[in-house]
């Protein structure tokens, strides 16, 4: 009975972790084409397309349609967190549990049999004690950061290109996919940035 109730909770736990960084990226896609098409335009002598949120956002709207800025890039944004949030969250959680108990036997070790005779028993237990603590959690994050941001870097990449400006001259995802496969190749072209993306993330979660 235990086990299922456990099962039930990683289950809703990883649900919960990929549903609300989809709720929260729909609501925030707007920002976050705009800052794709800021960080990806090449400015020119004075002038530049966008140049802050709001004037950008406007221009989008103005030029290309509310909706660029309300689903342009969407699905595989959506794809991204439905897998990268629910790795990235939902693995925390159980990378610090499987950490924990090789931690203890270590930490009890240490504790017991080396800081007491360099330093008073109070303060090296307090000391260890949070210093296991922050590695723990910094490992965890470390780990369930990177597998994530690895497996779903394509869906990354597929965002970032149906945000640009480019973007309304891709079809749809699956396509936009399969031409990226074919032209520039399945690792080189859709798991392109992965090293950037897995330190971006393992920082990120861990902090």
């Amino acid at each position: 009975m235990m086990s299922a109730e456990t099962g039930t909770v990683k289950a809703k736990r990883f649900c919960l972790a990929g549903l609300s960084n989809m709720i929260a990226q729909t609501a925030t896609h707007p920002i976050d084409v705009i800052k794709i098409r800021m960080q990806c335009q090449v400015n020119s002598g004075s002038t530049r397309s966008y140049k802050n949120m709001v004037s950008g956002m406007k221009r989008i709207a103005t030029t290309e349609g509310v909706s660029v800025l309300l689903t342009g890039g969407l699905y595989p944004a959506l794809l991204r967190e439905a897998s990268f949030s629910t790795i990235r969250m939902g693995g925390y959680e159980e990378f610090k549990r499987m950490l924990e108990p090789h931690s203890d036997k270590t930490t009890v070790k240490w504790r017991t049999k080396v800081l007491p005779g360099m330093c008073s028993g109070s303060i090296a237990v307090l000391l260890t004690y949070d210093f296991r603590k922050c590695c723990l959690k910094v490992l965890s994050g470390m780990c369930s950061g990177s597998i994530a941001a690895f497996l779903t870097t394509p869906t990354d990449v597929l965002k970032v290109r149906l945000q640009s400006e480019q973007g309304h001259s891709y079809p749809n995802t699956h396509k936009l996919c399969m031409k990226i496969a074919r032209e520039e190749g399945v690792i080189s072209g859709l798991w392109r940035g992965t090293q950037p993306n897995m330190i971006r993330a393992m920082i990120g979660t861990s902090v």
